[in-house]
């Protein structure tokens, strides 16, 4: 397993990211992960899950005011994501409970397709009035398998499956299961 994140040309350890960043004042702790770029052009982008002490939004700023000060721009997380804990599956898969899943998959959906019409909630209905397209399937499909290292089957993209974000959650939960 080549646990490498190679963003943009630029190929390097997460452990070079969190040895360069140091301690990071209100983040009790944090690892550093590739995840495969959504627009598809810089081939994975670094994300940050970190375990903040207070509140969280100033934390995530801090972090990130940080690691633009120290890290070179290829190196910088593109998302910061806050959780519980940093427990690690073989594999390097994040053990996330289905808060912490819930949390992640709204963030994606907020970011990748924005709808400011709409507040989403862990049971806005997604077909209904957040997906614009089956593009948006296709890519949050996607994003799932790369983001929590799970199968996503073609009979699992289903209505039951994607007709919120809570019941997108406890299908990746019970994927980390297996």
């Amino acid at each position: 397993l080549d646990d490498r994140i190679n963003c943009g040309g630029f190929s390097f350890f997460p452990a070079e990211v969190e040895a360069e960043l140091g301690p990071v004042p209100g983040v009790r702790a944090y690892l550093i992960a590739g995840v495969p770029d959504p627009r598809g052009r810089l081939g994975q982008v670094p994300w940050a899950f970190i375990v903040a002490e207070g509140e969280e939004k100033a934390v995530v700023r801090g972090f990130l005011r940080q690691a633009r000060r120290v890290l070179p721009a290829h190196q910088v997380p593109r998302w910061v994501v806050p959780v519980r804990r940093t427990v690690c599956q073989p594999g390097g898969v994040v053990d996330m409970d289905k808060h912490e899943i819930i949390e992640q998959i709204k963030a994606f959906l907020e970011s990748e397709f924005p709808n400011p019409g709409i507040d989403l909630t862990e049971t806005t209905p997604l077909l209904e009035e957040w997906f614009i397209d089956s593009l948006a399937i296709v890519d949050t499909v996607l994003f799932l398998e790369n983001q929590f290292g799970v199968r996503i089957d073609r009979r699992d993209i289903s209505g039951v499956h994607f007709r919120n974000v809570t019941a997108l959650a406890e299908l990746v939960h019970s994927r980390l299961k297996r």
